[in-house]
């Protein structure tokens, strides 16, 4: 046979590398290849996502100001020892566990939408997927850190009906960290429409505009400063939303439906000041609306109150507000009747 070409040989190269990438890139996969895809954090976005995460690199800074406080203060009471490392390596390796575990929380992490809810990847140690229906999603909590506000990224964690795991790198982590087209197409799929003219809008108003803007509830405590100037609580026709966080704004969403319990806490400093505070029990999850007016907590309550009494009942739970992405039918299928979730 005549020699190959140089041009040959550089293809053959080529196409074998490329064998050996789609191979290496199904293994890490891990299956998760079915259904439209809803979020992938590449590794760029995970690293610099940390390293603006003002909380993150406090804790970390925090941690290792310990350790060598605590390292010299030995020293200088007892001296060099064996003892003396055996007593603070679970302090040094706390640091470093800290950090891996924010890192593998998101490393490789991609969602897609199949037909048994939201599948998601995740893991570098440790490859872990996990499936989430919508139907048992209790409350939703978004988070975007002050110097995320620049690219728009914000982090989502649920609650989730049957799933005790508040671990980073848990079930209920959905999106470490997104872009706002991410979070949308997650949103769409596991939280309930809450009843605005434009949910995604509304969520972002919330999520960058000061509490003075935004309509609903809030303390009129002058000593509670910084409550009045960073939380909010909104009732929409779908949902209690409570938004919160002086660098980090936080948001809570609770459905309506999903409200289990109800309780107002009041005290002699409450009835001072003239204010109430109303605890909402759903499954797992306690949020809590602080410090409102009095007669404010008492019409919220009797409103969630009916809420609770009438929106949970198991018989109708066929007719329970889905997320608005559920309900598209997939190719080739006409849309048909609504299922409960249990049933799918």
């Amino acid at each position: 046979m005549p020699p190959s070409e140089p041009g040959d040989q550089s293809a053959q190269d080529a196409n074998a590398a490329g064998a050996a990438s789609g191979r290496l890139e199904q293994l890490l996969s891990d299956g998760v290849t079915d259904g439209e895809l809803i979020a992938h954090v590449p590794t760029e976005r995970l690293i610099r996502s940390l390293l603006r995460d003002i909380g993150f690199l406090i804790g970390v800074v925090m941690s290792i100001v310990g350790v060598a406080v605590a390292v010299a203060l030995a020293i200088w009471q007892d001296g060099i020892n064996i003892a003396m490392f055996i007593a603070l390596a679970p302090a040094a390796i706390a640091v470093p566990k800290y950090i891996f575990g924010r890192i593998e929380s998101g490393w490789g992490f991609v969602s897609r939408i199949t037909e048994r809810g939201l599948r998601m990847r995740r893991g570098l140690a440790n490859t872990r997927t996990d499936n989430i229906v919508s139907g048992r999603i209790q409350r939703i909590e978004l988070r975007r850190p002050l110097l995320w506000r620049g690219p728009g990224w914000t982090a989502a964690t649920a609650t989730v009906a049957g799933i005790d795991d508040d671990s980073e790198n848990g079930a209920e982590n959905v999106l470490p960290v997104g872009t706002r087209e991410e979070l949308q197409a997650t949103l769409g799929h596991l939280a309930v429409p809450l009843g605005t003219a434009d949910d995604t809008a509304f969520i972002e108003h919330l999520l960058t505009a000061p509490a003075r803007e935004i309509d609903g509830f809030r303390t009129r405590v002058r000593m509670y400063w910084i409550a009045r100037r960073t939380e909010v609580s909104v009732l929409l026709p779908g949902a209690l939303v409570k938004r919160g966080g002086l660098l980090t704004k936080h948001i809570e969403i609770v459905p309506r439906e999903r409200i289990q319990q109800l309780s107002v806490d009041d005290g002699p400093l409450n009835r001072k000041l003239g204010v109430l505070d109303l605890q909402v029990g759903i499954a797992g999850e306690t949020v809590a609306v602080s410090n409102l007016p009095r007669r404010q907590v008492l019409d919220l309550h009797a409103t969630l109150s009916h809420d609770a009494a009438t929106l949970r009942r198991y018989r109708d739970r066929q007719h329970w507000p889905q997320p608005a992405l559920s309900l598209a039918a997939p190719a080739g299928q006409s849309p048909g009747p609504s299922q409960p979730e249990e049933q799918r």
